[in-house]
């Protein structure tokens, strides 16, 4: 069976506190890390701005914070919930908005399964733009993540900033052609605008069932 990119949205805010606690549980060598630094991540989860505006500005936290047990940073965490203003937070304060986890995933990557498009385009113009075309360990570009997570502004917002829609990921298959395999209607709309009076491709329209944005689940999921 071949690998699908990872769907990586925030599920909701409620499960915030135990993904984050789970981000940091421990290793067989575990990084320590402080109750102040774990809040941090917490907050990042669950894109809470005062908290995060706190541990940066008042306690002094490094942007570039990895977690225990998977490597992610704060920027990652922030760009999985959608949460803009704190983004600019964490950029402001020296985030670097390139870096990638050890699975290969950009904060563009992490953006592009949110929901919101704003984020996409936020990144892009402070600095992630090459990044657009970034792969992670299964060849996955942001735009592949966001057709296959149904989030047809982001892939919109991707197309517009010039994404590469032919690349394939190490399946063979192309943003457009996830968006065919798992019945994205709306997403093969912006791919191939439908003329007035069509139909939806003929597709059925489907609610990806995302996987949390914490370490908590960390794999790709296996079609």
């Amino acid at each position: 069976p071949h690998c699908s990119p990872r769907v990586i949205t925030m599920s909701d805010e409620e499960n915030a506190e135990h993904a984050a606690d789970e981000a940091v549980a421990a290793d067989p060598k575990p990084v320590e890390l402080t109750e102040h630094e774990k809040k941090f991540l917490v907050a990042c989860s669950a894109g809470n701005k005062v908290q995060i505006e706190h541990y940066t500005k008042e306690q002094g936290l490094s942007a570039n914070l990895k977690s225990a047990k998977y490597g992610l940073q704060p920027l990652h965490l922030v760009c999985g919930a959608g949460a803009v203003d704190c983004a600019k937070i964490l950029v402001e304060h020296g985030a670097d908005i390139r870096a990638a986890d050890p699975m290969g995933l950009t904060p563009l990557h992490w953006a592009a399964g949110c929901r919101e498009p704003e984020m996409i385009r936020y990144l892009l113009s402070a600095g992630a733009s090459d990044c657009l075309n970034a792969v992670d360990e299964d060849g996955s570009t942001p735009l592949i993540h966001a057709a296959y997570a149904n989030r047809p502004g982001n892939v919109a917002a991707l197309l517009e900033a010039g994404a590469d829609q032919d690349v394939q990921d190490k399946s063979g298959n192309t943003a457009k052609k996830w968006a065919i395999e798992k019945k994205r209607g709306d997403v093969l709309n912006i791919f191939d605008p439908k003329e007035e009076g069509d139909g939806e491709h003929g597709l059925e329209e489907t609610t990806p069932q995302p996987a949390s944005v914490s370490e908590a689940d960390p794999e790709p999921k296996h079609e």
